[in-house]
């Protein structure tokens, strides 16, 4: 059983003021709630995503507003870096959501992210019946609606309906506002016109109907009978069309058959599944932190080339505290003298900040640590520095009979390539050159999973390779 979250102790400070310390409060209280999944049922949980969506409308508010303030007074603005991180750490706390409900399985989470950022929605009629559509849909036995808009990954589509024997549907729904009235009672109803696409599984034998006897309430509104417009009456609209496309390229590689060349978009592609042999290193990671937390510093290596620091302070982690002098002693375990490839340090911080590509990788809130160091993350008391030498990584992949090349650069690790040559079940002999591996990286480096989880997706690759080979793919 999931013990409760301690209360946050009264002397505890954080590293936010102002407005954007009372929304890190209720990021804190919302984020505990999921780390130890205290919903009972599918209401509260879906009250969950309610108050997450509201309460990121909120902070995009204060942030615009703010902006326009420091516009005006042409100066540099703390308080909109503070609003802008909680942002980012409550549209985070969506992508953690998605990952819990979709089964921490990245082969249903990542071909959602393959779009731009999605702003935050406001409030609009818009909105309020896409609300109303999940909601129906959810009663008449679709499954449960994770609303995209919570999240930062999910960026293609609106809702995907999940389902416990892992069906997930997702649509795209457009809603036009025909008209609200109000009854002699004071009831108000919103009347809309919905067009949803909808793309099934290959396998999915559900039709979308809708029982417009059976409208849920959504808040203050209820939903009245819903015209769904035939096919060949929708508006052309090429917002839907290029959605449907996106969808449809979602719905391919999550369902396309491994190790097996198809296409998406014209581009031949290839999907597989890896087993690794390294596991996060939680174990090793719960003894930093309670180390740091004990005498405010700690670092540990979990091989030559990965190294973790943890700083901790109750009253929140500044520039200055993060400037340790120890970090430049306890780096040198991952420094080598020797070797082909130059030492070329990489720095992230954990939590990080937001940016325009999708974070594919574990959400912090979702790492095997305790509660309280949730809440010291989210608060800035906590603060985890990864360094990881370029240089060592390459020399230990090489290991395994492949070359590494890292091309200069900001960063070497992320666009590092390896390639080796090999030979197929008819005896002719290729080169293999594999790119792209900064997704493998980020895994690596954010999940703790030591080196050994880049050397198997590197062994794991050279076997997708074969077998791609041995259908006579290579040379096409």
């Amino acid at each position: 059983m999931t013990e409760n979250p301690q209360p946050r102790k009264q002397d505890q400070e954080s590293t936010y003021s102002g407005e954007a310390l009372e929304f890190i409060k209720k990021i804190e209280g919302l984020a505990l709630k999921l780390v130890n999944f205290e919903f009972g049922d599918t209401f509260n949980l879906w009250k969950f995503q309610l108050d997450l969506l509201e309460l990121q409308r909120e902070i995009q508010k204060s942030v615009s507003e703010e902006k326009k303030r420091a516009k005006k007074l042409k100066g540099k603005s703390e308080s909109l870096k503070e609003l802008q991180m909680a942002r980012w750490l409550a549209r985070r706390l969506g992508d953690s959501l998605a990952w819990t409900l979709l089964r921490f399985d990245t082969g249903s989470i990542y071909p959602f992210a393959n779009n731009d950022p999605v702003p935050i929605a406001q409030k609009s009629h818009g909105s309020e019946g896409m609300l109303a559509v999940s909601a129906h849909l959810a009663k008449e036995g679709w499954g449960f609606p994770l609303l995209h808009d919570v999240t930062d990954v999910m960026r293609i589509g609106d809702v995907t309906f999940i389902k416990p024997e892992n069906r997930h549907r997702t649509i795209e729904v457009k809603t036009r506002h025909l008209g609200t009235t109000t009854d002699r009672d004071g009831k108000t109803s919103t009347q809309y016109d919905v067009a949803i696409s909808f793309l099934g599984s290959r396998d999915s034998k559900l039709e979308l109907e809708i029982d417009a006897d059976r409208a849920s309430a959504v808040g203050d509104q209820e939903m009245q009978p819903l015209n769904i417009p035939e096919k060949e009456q929708l508006r052309a609209d090429r917002r839907i069309a290029q959605q449907t496309r996106r969808m449809a390229n979602v719905l391919t590689l999550k369902e396309a058959d491994l190790d097996t060349v198809f296409e998406v978009d014209g581009k031949k592609t290839i999907a597989t599944r890896l087993d690794t042999p390294s596991e996060s290193k939680w174990s090793a990671i719960r003894a930093l932190i309670d180390e740091a937390k004990n005498e405010g510093y700690a670092s540990t290596a979990l091989d030559s080339s990965c190294m973790y620091v943890a700083l901790y302070n109750k009253h929140g982690i500044t520039p200055d505290l993060a400037k340790n002098e120890q970090i430049a002693h306890d780096v040198k375990r991952i420094v080598s003298s020797s070797g082909k490839h130059q030492n070329s340090l990489t720095l992230s911080m954990i939590p990080e900040e937001g940016g325009r590509g999708a974070h594919l990788y574990l959400p912090f809130y979702l790492y095997d640590i305790p509660p309280e160091a949730i809440a010291d993350l989210i608060h800035g008391r906590l603060l985890i520095i990864a360094l990881v030498n370029a240089g060592s990584v390459a020399t230990l992949i090489e290991q395994d009979g492949v070359e590494v090349t890292l091309p200069p650069g900001k960063d070497p690790l992320s666009s590092m390539t390896f390639s080796y040559i090999a030979t197929d079940g008819h005896g002719n002999r290729y080169r293999a050159e594999v790119h792209e591996l900064g997704l493998h990286v980020r895994e690596y480096i954010y999940e703790f999973r030591g080196i050994d989880y880049l050397r198997g997706i590197v062994h794991g690759m050279r076997g997708t390779f074969r077998t791609v080979a041995d259908q006579g793919f290579i040379g096409d």
